[in-house]
């Protein structure tokens, strides 16, 4: 009687999960990786210069804001130095001479 064993062997062989890849395979990855960080730099480019429009916008408007806000505040200083105009010059020369002591010390 002949000893036979039951198993066959497959002519096909599968790679393992952790097979090393070829370089073919490697260089495909680094070519999309390089694909897929130049997209996500033009993407963060955009998104900072819209963010940067933004900011200046709003900062242009602060701007015009405290702007016209201290024209107003301008106007009514000189209309109270012509309504009490020896109350003015009181208050400047008591500040002036706040400035001249502090300045002394």
């Amino acid at each position: 009687m002949a000893n036979t064993t039951g198993g066959s062997t497959s002519s096909t062989t599968k790679k393992p999960a952790h097979a090393p890849a070829t370089t073919g395979d490697v260089e495909k990855e680094i070519a999309q990786l390089r694909a897929d960080v130049a997209s996500l730099t033009e993407t963060l480019k955009s998104v900072g210069a819209a963010t940067a429009r933004d900011l200046q916008g709003r900062a242009y408007g602060k701007r015009d804001e405290i702007s016209d806000q201290l024209r107003v505040k301008e106007e009514e200083i000189k209309e109270r130095v012509r309504e009490n105009p020896l109350q003015a010059l009181g208050i400047a020369a008591g500040v002036g001479f706040l400035v001249g002591v502090i300045w002394r010390s």
